[in-house]
């Protein structure tokens, strides 16, 4: 019969920061370790707190499916003779392996034919496989930081204080570090005192929620957002969505309680940016809006347990929220004395890195790359390019972004319009630091989309230049993420990436040497975008074979290549250039001639391919990558005729290269739009 498999580890207080991306971590190990050792099973389910993580495997099976393992015995031609009789060698290895001669069987392997036996290996019982399987799982979980406490030998992410272990109503017996696995779990840290047997896993979800603790995360954020709903409704107004800061406070409460709280209505004066990250970022409160989007005098607090007298702890939030509040319009009024421009110089004495100087001197190198390729891409807004990349950085003196290192670029535009700077130059200020993520935001404007490369690249080339690169230890630089960011902004700007890269060379005065290290490195983050946006891996080999720096580009030819795949035509294509690039080891760069053509086949597939040349540089020059594999697939027919019937590798030097001369040709052709090589037939 099968039962649920329950595992619980309980935990000081975990780090927000793990969340929510160690959820999918937690049930993909488990899963591929269960499936390693063919414990089968329904399903998975993770849950956590900020105390606690909690796996569930519903529905797995009693034990192991047996094995049946082949045993080799002697050759067969040793084992029985000519007659088919059983010699020594026969009767010898039936007797060792405890079996009767006519269990024998005859088995043909890479050797030759062999005897053998078959072996039903039983499989183990659940209970006895997740007794060594659930140890090494915990032990195995991924943490970018881990730690050790108290005379233990293991490292894990916080200090291990319980493991209740479930199969069923049965307990799965198992130690870490001295702490033995049992049926006991903890409730709320300050409402429930002492451990908590928990006699099934069927019991297990509704026990915790007795003792205020609502183990399932997701129960429990629709708990948050739900009660916050209700708290605003209060006063007609709308909790501002926030799906980010939602899970950070999801995950450091296990019995959520929502507050609504009042601030003063005169700091609605302060930027409603400024507002929110004071709410967000330091206080974890939910912002108040109104239908319109409104910023309101007011914010949802969530605390991690239920109170008799809610007044006092309302109090209590309004007056830290209200301090933090007077600093940040101190900052601000203060910041807004100085004018953003006289703010530039100050740059020199903030370091950016020691081997790449200050900040002053990084501006002007962005400054630089800036305007270099604003003469290509917009030479008419070149002056107010400029004048975006001087002011860039200039926020980072400021109070404001001293205390909120978040706020850098946004208060960096919000002090240019203050300081009566251009909209397009204030905009670009802010846009320059983005995308933030991976898969954030990009910029809107054209010279924050230039300004934005610009500074991504001098950081990355800069980094790489002195020896920064990145590791599977670390990235100190977030390189991989400005790299991903200036791929995806040319994803709508058409400019070599290469030519991007020797600028910034050139620019920080490096030897094109390195550049070979960057390309690498950008190449490497271009396979995973291509691979993230659901591109087979081996249209992205191919695409990635032919990469020329054009990024627009490369993703044209990873859609038309995934379209063409699922046409009639795409196999029999490949096969046909496959048949070409076989043959080619080393290219022959001359034009063929017509006049040694000697085959019908060679004229016809010189022809085929004349009359489709120019179409297809056509086709690829207006980013037609589809409608040129189209035009390619009319070469199919006559490449198979010119294989079929003429030989290519004659002995005659002349015949030979005017042949090889015409397949280069038409590999080159194909190149142009992807190495169809690549693809696995």
């Amino acid at each position: 019969m099968a039962r649920d498999l329950l595992l619980e580890i309980g935990t000081e207080e975990l780090p927000i920061s793990i969340f929510p991306e160690i959820l999918n971590t937690l049930k993909e190990i488990i899963g591929g370790q269960l499936d390693r050792v063919g414990l089968k099973y329904r399903d998975i389910k993770v849950m956590a707190t900020p105390r606690r993580l909690t796996i569930f495997v519903y529905d797995m099976v009693e034990r192991q499916p047996d094995k049946v393992e082949l045993i080799l015995g002697p050759p067969y031609n040793l084992a029985f003779d000519e007659e088919g009789n059983p010699t020594k060698a026969a009767i010898g290895f039936a007797k060792k392996q405890a079996v009767d001669l006519k269990d024998l069987k005859a088995v043909d392997t890479k050797k030759g034919r062999y005897v053998a036996i078959e072996h039903i290996k039983e499989g183990k019982k659940a209970e006895e496989v997740l007794r060594e399987l659930l140890p090494q799982y915990i032990l195995s979980l991924p943490f970018k930081k881990t730690m050790r406490w108290g005379h233990s030998r293991i490292r894990f992410v916080r200090p291990i204080h319980w493991v209740l272990a479930l199969l069923g109503k049965d307990i799965i017996p198992f130690e870490i570090d001295g702490i033995s696995s049992g049926r006991d779990t903890y409730g709320h840290r300050f409402l429930e005192k002492g451990p908590m047997p928990i006699e099934n896993t069927d019991e297990y979800i509704s026990r915790l929620k007795e003792a205020h603790v609502v183990v399932d995360h997701e129960e429990r954020k629709k708990l948050i957002k739900r009660e916050a709903e209700r708290e605003v409704a209060k006063i007609g107004a709308y909790i501002l969505e926030d799906e980010a800061l939602l899970d950070q406070i999801n995950f450091l409460v296990e019995f959520p309680v929502a507050i609504l709280g009042r601030f003063e209505e005169k700091f609605l004066g302060l930027p409603q940016t400024v507002l929110i990250t004071v709410m967000k970022h330091h206080q974890k409160y939910l912002a108040v809006v109104d239908k319109e989007g409104g910023l309101l005098p007011y914010f949802v607090a969530v605390i991690n347990m239920p109170v008799r007298d809610i007044g006092p702890v309302r109090t209590g939030l309004e007056r830290v929220l209200k301090a933090r509040l007077e600093d940040a319009r101190f900052f601000y009024e203060q910041d807004l004395k100085v004018p953003l421009k006289e703010r530039v110089e100050a740059l020199r004495h903030v370091i950016f890195q020691e081997k790449l100087g200050t900040v002053w001197e990084k501006v002007q190198r962005v400054r630089r790359l800036a305007r270099a390729l604003g003469e290509r891409i917009c030479p008419d807004k070149i002056e107010s390019l400029e004048r975006a990349a001087t002011l860039c950085k200039a926020d980072l003196t400021t109070e404001m972004v001293n205390e909120f290192p978040e706020l850098q670029g946004i208060m960096g535009e919000i002090y240019a319009r203050e300081s009566g700077e251009e909209p397009e130059v204030a905009k670009a200020i802010s846009e320059h630091y983005l995308p933030i993520s991976a898969g954030g935001t990009l910029p809107k404007t054209q010279i924050g989309s230039l300004l934005a490369i610009a500074d991504k690249i001098d950081s990355i080339v800069g980094c790489f230049g002195i020896g920064l690169i990145p590791t599977g230890e670390g990235d100190p630089f977030a390189l991989r993420r400005q790299a991903i960011g200036v791929l995806r902004i040319l994803k709508k700007i058409s400019f070599p990436l290469g030519e991007i890269i020797e600028m910034g060379l050139n620019i920080h005065g490096f030897s094109l040497e390195i550049k070979e290290k960057i390309d690498y490195f950008f190449r490497q983050r271009l396979q995973y975008l291509l691979l993230d946006e659901g591109y087979p891996f081996e249209v992205v080999d191919a695409v990635l074979s032919v990469f020329d720096g054009d990024v627009l580009a490369c993703f044209r030819r990873a859609e038309a290549l995934k379209r063409f795949k699922e046409t009639e035509d795409f196999l029999p294509l490949v096969m046909a250039y496959k048949r070409v690039h076989r043959i080619i080891e080393t290219p022959i760069y001359d034009l063929p001639e017509p006049e040694l053509f000697e085959a019908k086949e060679e004229n016809r597939l010189y022809e085929a391919y004349q009359k489709i040349e120019e179409e297809v540089e056509d086709l690829i020059k207006k980013g037609k990558f589809y409608e040129a594999l189209g035009a390619l697939s009319m070469l199919k027919v006559p490449i198979d005729k010119f294989f079929d019937h003429v030989m290519v590798m004659v002995e005659d030097h002349a015949l030979r290269k005017n042949r090889l001369a015409l397949l280069t040709q038409i590999k080159y052709l194909f190149l142009k739009v992807a190495d169809l090589s690549k693809i696995p037939m």
